[in-house]
């Protein structure tokens, strides 16, 4: 299991902006009033990974790579919905999926320290199959990518 969090940073319509000075889309000279605001999805993730040894060891290092798929369960963040109001969402009360697929491929760096224990990073790139947004949200479909790195301790037996 693992929790991973994905960001973006997009621009929206100010809810309610006064656009009186005539026809704003056909005049580009009058700029629409717009407003940064940092998304934020959370979920916890089931991974399943696959790995394959690439070539042999080279002293102590050994590479490889890593492809799998996830299961990401959605338990919150923050965006605006259908209407341009940023809102925290929880699980459960958002207009996004509670449950995604995702693909996963990358690296596998080990670097043996004795007999049975390696240090490990894998570097990796992850792809949403499903859209997060429900299909009856109202919001645009959006397909997740990102990219994280896993450090630590492998002891074989």
């Amino acid at each position: 299991m693992g929790y991973q969090e994905y960001a973006h940073r997009g621009n929206y319509p100010v809810p309610g902006a006064n656009f009186s000075q005539g026809n704003v889309g056909s005049n580009p000279n009058i700029p629409l009033a717009e407003y940064t605001h940092r998304d934020t999805y959370r979920f916890v993730t089931v991974p399943v990974r696959l790995g394959y040894v690439l070539g042999r060891p080279v002293g102590r290092l050994s590479y490889g790579v890593v492809a799998g798929a996830d299961a990401d369960f959605y338990v919150g963040g923050k965006s605006p919905d259908a209407s341009g109001t940023v809102k925290a969402w929880r699980m459960g009360s958002s207009p996004y999926r509670s449950l995604s697929l995702a693909l996963s491929a990358g690296l596998d760096l080990r670097y043996r320290l004795g007999p049975h224990l390696e240090l490990l990073a894998q570097p990796t790139a992850t792809y949403f199959l499903t859209s997060l947004p429900q299909p009856i949200s109202g919001l645009p479909q959006r397909h997740l990518l990102g990219g994280s790195a896993l450090f630590g301790l492998s002891y074989g037996l």
